[in-house]
């Protein structure tokens, strides 16, 4: 991912606080987006050897899923729109 420090970490806190607003076990979670448990580890803290496609279809997930529970989002303030991970939605 092209984010500087201080971007990973406010990126990470986001999809951190979101997966916890969304309470799902992290066995459904990893499920769902077919990740490996280091795969989701490595998306919620956003180091630099993240892989932006986990990131993007983590944080898209957790939008949704959020969304579809009548829960309120907690807002990204540098994920906005996806323009450069595609990926196959699998939940």
């Amino acid at each position: 991912m092209s984010l500087n420090t201080k971007q990973r970490l406010i990126t990470a806190g986001e999809l951190k606080k979101n997966y916890e607003l969304l309470g799902y076990s992290k066995e459904k979670v990893l499920v769902e987006l077919q990740f490996t448990e280091e795969q989701l580890d490595s998306a919620l803290h956003v180091s630099e050897d993240t892989n932006g496609y986990h990131v993007w279809k983590l944080r898209d997930y957790l939008v949704e899923k959020l969304e579809k529970e009548g829960k309120k989002v907690c807002p990204f303030s540098l994920l906005k729109t996806n323009i450069w991970y595609q990926y196959q939605k699998t939940w």
